[in-house]
């Protein structure tokens, strides 16, 4: 492994690490004070968002590269003044009169600063969202070059911490193409003549001709519907290669 590489993976664990730290002393803070700051929750989803993120970099050689790191780094260097203003708060100190809140032990007197910090992970956040998707992009996966674009246009449609903006964030991690190839690999290619039987159909035949339809197979667990998915992919990227064709195994 190139030092480069081993660089960026370190640092990708060391914010991991601290980021697992941060994401306690939010809960802490929700769970123990009536006055928290409303945004403790927004916070929270902030910065579980960027350490998946972060998380997939570590995970995934094919992203190891030299460009993420200056904004791994950066997320070091947020996420060591959060944990510096965490730690620095006495969670047990009361009012003398056994009463605890978020006033008393001066949470709101650092307020301004920690939300600062958090809109910053909220910026780091989308610029290794992109990188991620340039990246992904850029290793032969150009198809989904509009997809990504697309991706992008609905994220600014979201607040920042929703359940809606932490799904189209989950979707710069996911490579489909290669999430197809491992379940090929861990389950067995297809067995010849199953699942042909589909686009013959005559639903299947309206759906593929109307370009608003929708098409729902559904069947319990272990009948095929993963077969069955992937064969339909390899299908329609065949058959229609002037289209974009998007799918997610989930």
């Amino acid at each position: 492994m190139a030092a480069e590489t081993i660089g960026i993976v370190a640092a990708c664990g060391q914010f991991v690490e601290q980021s697992v730290k941060i994401i306690q002393f939010s809960k802490q803070i929700h769970d123990k004070f009536q006055d928290a700051p409303a945004e403790i929750d927004a916070w929270r989803q902030q910065i579980e968002s960027l350490e998946k993120l972060v998380a997939a970099v570590e995970a995934s050689p094919a992203l190891q590269v030299e460009g993420l790191k200056p904004t791994i780094e950066q997320a070091k260097a947020v996420a060591g003044k959060l944990l510096g203003i965490f730690e620095g708060i006495d969670f047990e100190k009361d009012d003398g009169f056994g009463h605890k809140s978020w006033r008393v032990i001066g949470g709101f007197l650092k307020e301004d600063e920690i939300d600062d910090l958090f809109k910053e992970i909220e910026r780091l956040k989308a610029l290794l969202g992109d990188q991620i998707a340039v990246i992904n992009i850029n290793q032969g996966h150009d198809k989904f070059a509009r997809v990504e674009s697309l991706i992008q246009d609905l994220g600014r449609s979201f607040r920042p911490g929703t359940d809606e903006d932490q799904c189209l964030q989950d979707l710069f991690i996911t490579d489909p193409l290669s999430d197809r190839d491992g379940i090929v690999t861990a389950k067995g290619r297809r067995t010849p003549g199953t699942c042909e039987w589909i686009p013959i159909t005559e639903e299947y035949q309206t759906w593929s001709t109307d370009r608003s339809g929708l098409l729902w197979i559904s069947g319990p667990p272990g009948k095929g519907k993963t077969f069955i998915s992937i064969f339909l992919t390899q299908l329609l990227q065949s058959s229609k290669p002037d289209d974009t064709i998007i799918w997610f195994f989930l």
